[in-house]
């Protein structure tokens, strides 16, 4: 039986999956997300605390994470305002913790799955408040 050949490799859906993982490709920006998921929509001042980065540290994260479509921003007088793009961020973080915890990731996939074994447990690093 030939090997079929997959002529997908760079089409649209797939350039925009990749800027996905660009976008959840530093801890930072996933911790930026679950702040989001957890208070809503945040100015980038109301950000900043919860992390030990510069400002434009943050921005720069925030506009990989709107690049990616994972936020929406506005604004609003003079403070821009970030949130969700969708309910789907929320539930992708989800999907992607269930995975990190060598669980079931459980979402229904036009893919068909194929079991791996789980890696020993990676120490994560994990900053200090910042002060």
């Amino acid at each position: 039986m030939a090997q079929q050949r997959i002529e997908c490799a760079e089409s649209p859906a797939d350039i925009a999956a990749a800027e996905v993982g660009v976008g959840l490709s530093y801890p930072i920006r996933v911790a930026i997300l679950r702040l989001l998921v957890d208070r809503g929509e945040l100015c980038s001042c109301e950000i900043e605390p919860c992390f030990d980065v510069d400002p434009s540290g943050i921005s720069r994260h925030l506009t990989a994470l709107r690049h990616a479509g994972l936020i929406v921003s506005r604004r609003d007088g003079v403070r821009i305002l970030h949130r969700l793009a969708s309910q789907h961020v929320a539930d992708l973080l989800a999907v992607a913790d269930s995975i990190a915890a060598g669980g079931d990731a459980s979402c229904s996939s036009q893919y068909p799955t194929q079991k791996v074994e789980p890696q020993p447990e990676v120490q994560r690093r994990v900053r200090s408040e910042k002060r």
